[in-house]
């Protein structure tokens, strides 16, 4: 008898936080950490040399557009990686219920999106009518997953992305 897992395989929300921008900035080499100094300083003195009192008002209003691409481009530099989990190990049906991991899909749900994150993979599936729940996989498991819901949840709606 086959042992069920569980453990919560969800894809975690990658919201911004403190800690993701700061591991971003730790993962960044001492290269790195100079220039992006060195181009927030050089943009400071452009501001403080500019002769017109406009421009410079201009250029001082997008500080914070530098400053919140820089927080986003070390916020993905800094989150957890992809670890990819194996769907198909993980998805069962269990008293007619499908579940996933630990988690039980509600009986609300009618349709799920199965797809590929980018061309290479991974592969998810989303509950995005129901709170927007979302398991990442390896994209070579996305026709086993389809199967799945086909041949166990024939009530469920896959929309293929």
């Amino acid at each position: 008898m086959k042992m069920q897992s569980q453990r919560d395989v969800r894809w975690p929300n990658q919201t911004m936080t403190f800690t993701s921008v700061k591991q971003g900035w730790q993962v960044l080499s001492g290269a790195g950490r100079t220039v992006i100094c060195s181009l927030f300083a050089l943009y400071v003195a452009m501001i403080f040399l500019n002769s017109s009192k406009l421009n410079s008002l201009l250029m001082l209003s997008n500080i914070p557009v530098f400053g919140l691409m820089l927080l986003h481009y070390l916020h993905s530099r800094g989150h957890p990686r992809f670890e990819e989990v194996s769907l198909t190990e993980e998805l069962r049906l269990d008293n007619g219920q499908v579940c996933i991991g630990n988690y039980v899909f509600p009986d609300t749900v009618r349709k799920l999106v199965i797809g590929r994150q980018d061309i290479n993979g991974p592969g998810f599936l989303q509950l995005a009518w129901n709170g927007g729940e979302q398991w990442l996989f390896p994209v070579e498991e996305i026709p086993s997953v389809r199967h799945f819901f086909r041949q166990h949840a024939p009530h469920i709606q896959v929309i293929n992305e």
